[in-house]
């Protein structure tokens, strides 16, 4: 009898213990974190978006399964304009509820969705926004940039215009925010290094696709170069072929929105010689990585567009604070000011002080058949 007692109480005890230790484990928390994707798919950047998209699902692939939480990103069309970026950001904060966005495409052309995210504290990171041309940007502690600081890339074309001795430059720019940025500092550090005189400058409305008297006017200062730096495909592609049709044989310089094969394939041959510095990805083993993934999954013609690496990072940046157990708003841009995580094309994916992506390395590419090649 003894014995049947003191099994019993076992038994008992043995219960009491698993109740308990069920009681008090912690379930895995299942609501979902959601995510906004604010890219333009329609307008002029739709390029650019469509390359975003990719790059912050492949980032997601391969973080699902590192934060406690399933995480739904909800894609929103900012259509390439003010007014389709406020409209974008609204709603995926309002009625969406988003923890954080990535986006949006050229948040520093397109501004308006700042504020509204910066009253509702949620961070931004946009994956192609220079963060030199935005204004009061000690305003906006929530928004955040994965585009590379303007001063290596311009030192690096400077550096190639002096070793191709350069003596005469035509600059031409349209009056998008960034272009006028961009185009105003060259101009500037090609002034303080003294050896090559700026001997034009045109600036034109965005969306001109008639270049016949600029060129003219290029022609008749005599450069040995120009650099041109325009917002879409459909004003850079007349521009080349027209300075083509009108014989102007100088070197073309521009940015790293050289870099696209939606150029390329509406204006076939157009772009063979044009000059640009691109951020040395190549030389990194993450980087071909990434494209063999994107090829993976979306077919071996999926298009990157500009800047497919730079929402990778922002995506990895993002996910990797939310893996550290950040939820709300001002959880994750506080994060995001203390991240350091691996990158592709960079060793450490960190913020400056102003919410931008710590130095990038550059090098000199050009086109050639229709093919991205660097210039060694």
């Amino acid at each position: 009898m003894k014995k049947i007692i003191y099994i019993i109480i076992v038994i008992v005890v043995l219960i009491g213990l698993i109740f308990i230790i069920t009681k008090n484990k912690t379930p895995k928390d299942t609501s979902i974190i959601k995510i906004g994707v604010a890219v333009d798919l329609s307008g002029y950047a739709a390029n650019w978006g469509e390359g975003e998209v990719k790059a912050v699902q492949l980032a997601l692939d391969q973080y699902k399964d590192k934060i406690s939480q399933p995480v739904e990103l909800i894609i929103e069309n900012t259509k390439g304009n003010d007014v389709g970026t406020v409209s974008a950001v609204k709603k995926l904060i309002e009625i969406d509820h988003v923890q954080a966005i990535i986006g949006p495409t050229w948040g520093d052309s397109y501004q308006g969705g700042m504020p509204i995210a910066e009253q509702k504290g949620i961070a931004m990171i946009s994956p192609s926004a220079a963060i030199e041309t935005l204004k009061n940007k000690e305003k906006f502690t929530y928004f955040f940039s994965t585009w590379w600081p303007q001063t290596s890339e311009i030192n690096t074309l400077i550096d190639h215009m002096n070793l191709s001795d350069i003596k005469r430059l035509a600059i031409v720019n349209d009056q998008d925010p960034f272009d006028i940025e961009i185009t105003d500092s060259l101009k500037k550090n090609i002034e303080a290094n003294g050896k090559i005189s700026v001997v034009s400058r045109e600036m034109f409305p965005v969306g001109v696709k008639d270049f016949r008297t600029i060129i003219a006017k290029i022609k008749s200062n005599r450069p040995e170069a120009v650099f041109i730096q325009v917002t879409d495909t459909s004003t850079m592609g007349p521009f080349m072929k027209q300075l083509k049709e009108q014989n102007v044989n100088i070197k073309v310089y521009t940015t790293p929105d050289a870099e696209n094969t939606d150029n390329i394939t509406k204006f076939p041959n157009a772009f063979d010689g044009i000059l640009y510095a691109f951020p040395s990805y190549g030389q990194d083993s993450s980087y071909n990585a990434l494209v063999d993934r994107l090829k993976s999954k979306y077919g071996a013609g999926a298009s990157q567009g500009p800047s497919f690496v730079n929402a990778y990072n922002a995506a990895t940046m993002l996910f990797e604070v939310l893996k550290g157990g950040a939820r709300t708003g001002t959880e994750i841009r506080d994060a995001l000011n203390r991240v350091n995580v691996p990158g592709v094309g960079s060793k450490d994916l960190s913020f400056s002080p102003q919410g931008q992506l710590q130095d990038v390395t550059f090098i000199m590419k050009t086109i050639t058949n229709n093919q991205f090649v660097e210039i060694k």
